[in-house]
């Protein structure tokens, strides 16, 4: 009885110091883990991709309130990477796209999944990409395959205002 009683006094104090915590931290603070919201965007656009052979498409997007952007990679650490340009082209913001492990041979398009040891590598993958919303300020929204540094290649784009937005 004695137990439960000092068990449930140390709970009522651990809430009471955590709400006291929320209550005087600011509600636009962060801590040093939390993804830090893109300043310039107004929002976020959140896009659902296929990425195959063909390259990459967006298959359907959300906008929602601002959601942060955080990097858990840096665009140039990252093979796979998407670039939202403006209408003189220029680079609004960029950032990496994570997807499963793929194959994009054409050759082997339609085949079953590669089995390699106890991994499964399909021909087709889709991945959601998390995007800051410059709204009419973005054009374009482009897909780049930057493995080999000498030769970026451009697996797709999409004209921002054409976004199969929900």
């Amino acid at each position: 009885m004695l137990r439960t009683a000092l068990l449930a006094g140390v709970v009522v104090v651990a809430l009471t110091a955590w709400n006291a915590g929320r209550a005087t931290t600011p509600a636009h603070s962060h801590s040093p883990t939390d993804p830090v919201p893109t300043p310039a965007a107004g929002g976020t656009v959140i896009a659902t991709v296929e990425i195959d052979h063909r390259g990459v498409r967006v298959l359907v997007a959300t906008r929602k309130p601002s959601l942060g952007i955080g990097k858990p990679k840096a665009a140039g650490e990252q093979a796979l990477v998407w670039v939202l340009r403006d209408a003189a082209g220029a680079v609004l913001a960029e950032g990496p796209v994570d997807p499963a492990k793929i194959c994009r041979d054409p050759s082997h398009a339609g085949q079953p999944p590669h089995v390699v040891g106890c991994e499964v590598i399909p021909h087709t993958a889709h991945a959601n990409v998390k995007l800051p919303d410059f709204g009419a300020r973005a054009a374009t929204l482009e897909f780049v395959d930057r493995s080999d540094a000498t030769s970026p290649l451009s697996l797709g784009a999409t004209r921002w205002d054409a976004l199969p937005v929900r």
